[in-house]
């Protein structure tokens, strides 16, 4: 029973993950033993020792889900140098300082997960997205390089790639976008247009996922990025 409560919050956990932003989440585990994280700590991942730090206080984790940050859009002269590695500090260093942190607590000491939330720009890079891209690229390579191995630890590390998800932060670029190319913001949702069912996934569908890598019905999975985009990546015509 505590291990069905364990995954059923979990999964109300991570849909509140991929839907808000970290830092607006308190988060509560509510079952023996009571554990609170402020979300607001996560950006604090940026900083040297910081991911050391959490891993130290909860070095008993089974679960690792690493999904934070929020990388700014633009083609290579919209983003700056400092905005550039101001992101990369929390999401590309902040995954792998977290991730070799928590490795040691885990190691031996299986059966652990580590779950990395990346995004399909990393399969399928776009000019508008170039600081993204590289990131996902990169994390995606930590990932499979990590998973090849970590089993033979008790560590399974995955990863997800999200394509469109519809979540506060992706309405508001789209909707910023319409603005500028319609002179309307209520048209965001015609950028859906050429996607899957002409819609986004919705945070639900990303969680089931993530849930799934992070049980044991996966077991047998380790170095893998699986792709959560209603086929879009492979959906381009030539012919």
């Amino acid at each position: 029973m505590e291990r069905e409560q364990a995954m059923k919050f979990m999964y109300d956990l991570l849909r509140l993950m991929v839907s808000r932003r970290a830092s607006d989440l308190f988060i509560t585990v509510g079952f023996p033993p009571a554990i609170k994280i402020d979300g607001r700590r996560l950006h604090e991942l940026a900083r040297r020792g910081a991911p050391e730090a959490l891993a130290d206080e909860f070095r008993d984790t089974d679960v690792l889900v690493n999904n934070a940050g929020a990388i700014p859009t633009g083609d290579i002269f919209a983003v700056d140098e400092a905005r550039w590695r101001e992101s990369w500090d929390l999401k590309v260093f902040g995954y792998v300082n977290l991730m070799r942190a928590m490795y040691a607590h885990m190691r031996g000491r299986g059966p652990k997960v580590i779950v990395n939330v990346l995004g399909l720009g990393g399969e399928r890079p776009q000019w508008r997205y170039v600081c993204g891209n590289a990131a996902n690229v990169a994390l995606a390579g930590v990932t499979k390089s990590l998973g090849g191995r970590s089993i033979d630890d008790g560590i399974r590390v995955v990863g997800v790639n999200p394509g469109g998800v519809e979540t506060e932060r992706m309405e508001s670029i789209q909707r910023a976008r319409a603005e500028k190319e319609f002179g309307d913001a209520s048209r965001w949702r015609e950028y859906f247009a050429d996607k899957p069912l002409q819609r986004a996934a919705s945070p639900q569908e990303v969680a089931n996922v993530i849930l799934f890598l992070a049980s044991d019905k996966a077991s047998w999975v380790s170095g893998a990025v699986v792709p959560v985009d209603g086929g879009f990546l492979h959906r381009q015509d030539w012919f």
